[in-house]
């Protein structure tokens, strides 16, 4: 911001307020790990920070470290700089006890105190400060990555900690959750869409080379220009 400039007032801060439900049970450890659990903001920072970098990759390489850093430190902070963005979390959930590994009996299946599904909380993420358009649309496509393709806490990568948005202050900025699989597609190619202008959009105003995917082979099939992502349906192929 430009010295003289007057400061915009904290309601003039762009915002969005979105109602979750947990789809699974969801494992938030307070101060103590096998305690009661507790809902915490730092939670759902490191997973949208998880995929904030993501989609910096896919932007300017998974090479560029020093520039994912700085992007990444943009949006939401460093060591150096704090973050312009907020997250408050509202609400008061249920505890339950849930097994960390239901496949297993008895005490191999590790119980531990969770939030059960199918109760809603709060999430509010708003800009603290005035920075550039590019750094609020990454945040937004983070979270909207964080909850289309990932989960929160503990587990979160066998399923566990899965949230639906159910209600969205801006559905054009955060859109709610699909309810048909027709509607997943078009979802998922949405968000994605998003994410990578989003993170172009970052790494082109910072000033970033953007860098094109590598072609095959390469160390993770995954991350090259022939790899595909696609929705099956009893053993048949989707749209890519």
């Amino acid at each position: 911001m430009l010295y003289g400039q007057e400061q915009p007032k904290e309601d003039d801060m762009p915002q969005a307020t979105i109602t979750l439900e947990t789809v699974t049970p969801l494992f938030l450890a307070g101060a103590e790990p096998r305690g009661t659990p507790e809902l915490r903001a730092p939670a759902f920072r490191g997973a949208l920070r998880y995929w904030l970098r993501a989609a910096l990759g896919g932007a300017i390489g998974d090479q560029n470290l020093k520039g994912l850093h700085r992007l990444e430190s943009a949006v939401f902070g460093s060591t150096d700089s704090g973050s312009p963005i907020h997250l408050r979390l509202h609400g008061s959930l249920a505890p339950t006890k849930a097994k960390i590994l239901p496949h297993k009996e008895g005490r191999q299946a590790g119980e531990r105190p969770a939030f059960r599904e199918g109760q809603q909380f709060e999430l509010q993420m708003r800009l603290l400060r005035s920075t550039e358009a590019a750094v609020w649309q990454a945040a937004c496509s983070a979270l909207e990555l964080a909850l289309t393709f990932g989960g929160i806490g503990l587990r979160s990568r066998r399923g566990y900690g899965t949230l639906r948005i159910a209600q969205s202050s801006d559905p054009a900025l955060i859109s709610l959750s699909p309810t048909t699989r027709e509607g997943w597609e078009s979802h998922i190619e949405r968000v994605c869409q998003r994410a990578i202008a989003a993170a172009q959009g970052l790494a082109q105003l910072r000033e970033e080379r953007l860098a094109p995917l590598p072609t095959s082979p390469t160390s993770f099939p995954c991350a090259n220009t022939l790899s595909q992502i696609r929705l099956t349906d009893n053993g048949r192929a989707g749209s890519p």
